[in-house]
């Protein structure tokens, strides 16, 4: 059974987490602004949005490895593991994996892929519908973050803004295992990722 929560219809909640992380930013840059002229503040600005922009991303969890995906010399993206303190990753703790891609993915483009690519690690996957639910057309340099809650929910993230919450039986393994499963496309790539 599925279960989609999407984003639609809340885009007031997602507009008040955005101005959340950009006052934390600016309580986290503090301390420059009175030294800083109105030009070097918005260079503090720039230096510290990584703050705000890494909100995604549970507090608990560290990097615990990065890899970049190329085909033939074509880069397509580079994706980042993050895990609980950057421990190793294991099937049964949360985990986050953010994809920043190197190029423009049109949305039915990711969600075949994604669809294919979980049946061909021998998962079963949710139906193409609930994927469009979840991933949009993406141009260079957008970052799309992961985060799982349990085996069964994972939520998705688009350049800081929640596209939906997906429930799905044993969908955290069926997504993960596109980048760490052990029939990926890369072995080097997936080992990079893992830390190891």
């Amino acid at each position: 059974m599925v279960h989609l929560i999407s984003s639609e219809g809340k885009q007031s909640a997602n507009l008040k987490e955005l101005m959340i992380n950009f006052a934390y930013t600016l309580w986290k840059c503090s301390p420059f602004l009175n030294f800083l002229s109105l030009k070097k503040t918005f260079m503090v600005f720039i230096f510290c949005f990584p703050f705000a922009l890494n909100a995604q991303v549970p507090k608990n969890m560290k990097q615990r490895g990065q890899a970049v995906f190329s085909v033939l010399g074509l880069k397509l993206y580079d994706a980042r593991l993050f895990t609980p303190g950057g421990g190793a990753f294991e099937e049964d703790d949360e985990s986050a994996i953010e994809i920043t891609y190197a190029r423009r993915f049109s949305k039915n483009a990711i969600v075949n892929l994604t669809m294919e690519e979980i049946v061909r690690v021998g998962r079963s996957s949710p139906s193409a519908t609930v994927w469009r639910d979840c991933f949009q057309t993406v141009q260079r340099g957008d970052r799309y973050v992961v985060v799982s809650e349990g085996v069964d929910r994972i939520n998705f993230s688009l350049n800081g803004q929640k596209t939906c919450t997906l429930e799905y039986p044993d969908i955290k393994s069926s997504f993960m295992g596109i980048f760490i499963g052990e029939n990926t496309l890369s072995r080097t790539f997936t080992k990079a990722l893992l830390g190891e």
